[in-house]
């Protein structure tokens, strides 16, 4: 599925950050806020977040209850729903690699999905910290917000058939 630009045009520009309230009635969700560390970047061509960034708590009964980095990750990406602006961003990303460095932090790559078919041009990363996590995301995606037609207009054979005159 190839979604152009969608959205609304930025409130800040992208490379501008902003703290808590980025956008009017969007808030920070208050399990990441702290010490007034986080940023938001948006991207000019969707008004979504491309970059989120945040500082979990390192502390108490949560380091106790370390998660597989899978459920950490989708954790993470219901934690950013108000900033991200979709329903269901465990619903619209799915997991296509993982990648741990020697600091022990790990990174996770995801594809935007719509019925479950990936979006063109939509590919985010999700980077969980040592405790496993969120710490940032960034990336491009869409909000789509009609119904899009997947069936495809023309057979396979008629797209081989088209491309072939052209070769």
């Amino acid at each position: 599925v190839h979604i152009k630009g969608s959205g609304s045009k930025p409130k800040t520009a992208l490379g501008t950050s902003s703290k808590a309230v980025a956008q009017p009635g969007i808030t920070f969700p208050q399990s990441l806020l702290q010490k007034g560390k986080e940023k938001v970047f948006y991207s000019h061509e969707t008004g979504l977040p491309s970059f989120i960034t945040s500082t979990p708590e390192n502390g108490g009964s949560r380091l106790s209850m370390k998660k597989d980095n899978q459920t950490a990750t989708y954790d993470y990406l219901r934690d950013l729903k108000p900033l991200l602006q979709l329903d269901e961003p465990d619903k619209n990303f799915a997991i296509q690699h993982m990648q741990r460095d020697n600091m022990n932090k790990t990174r996770v790559r995801l594809i935007q999905q719509y019925l479950g078919i990936p979006v063109y041009g939509a590919e985010v990363v999700v980077h969980l910290n040592e405790f496993g996590q969120g710490e940032s995301f960034n990336g491009n995606y869409y909000r789509i917000t009609e119904e899009v037609n997947t069936v495809p207009g023309i057979s396979k054979e008629s797209a081989v058939e088209k491309v072939s005159q052209h070769l």
